[in-house]
């Protein structure tokens, strides 16, 4: 290797650029002491390489994917309401906590704890079964 290949010219100054010069993470935190979020991007998305966890910027909203189906989401949602909002892998919610909800469920929604109720309920698949806490 010549010394034209590390990005020297011939008076061993720096000033050819080497296009082929690779930094690893190391090279780069060294480089760059810290990075502003608003360098980065200000609106849209910035989400991981495989598209599994996304920050929407113009919508308020952290989800994160499985690669089929959303797990779990964070921030404002459609219907104006702010919360968390966690389902299974088959696309069931199982968790909404937000202003007005604070329900822990089953996938089949069989069993709910609702915390803004105080109440925790089992249905048979129509009706309500067992309801312990506040009456409503």
């Amino acid at each position: 290797m010549s010394y034209l290949d590390n990005g020297y010219d011939k008076w061993l100054e720096k000033t050819i650029i080497n296009s082929q010069i690779e930094y690893s993470d190391m090279d780069t935190d060294a480089l760059i002491g810290n990075l502003s979020g608003s360098k980065i991007l200000s609106t849209g998305t910035i989400m991981s390489q495989d598209r599994k966890i996304q920050l929407n910027l113009d919508k308020n909203m952290f989800v994160v994917n499985d690669g089929t189906i959303d797990r779990l989401k964070m921030g404002k949602f459609d219907d104006g309401e702010y919360g968390i909002r966690i389902y299974d892998a088959k696309g069931n919610e199982i968790i909404n906590i937000t202003g007005t909800n604070n329900i822990i469920q089953s996938s089949d929604k069989l069993m709910q704890l609702d915390l803004s109720a105080k109440q925790f309920r089992v249905y048979d698949g129509r009706n309500l079964r067992v309801l312990l806490g506040e009456l409503v």
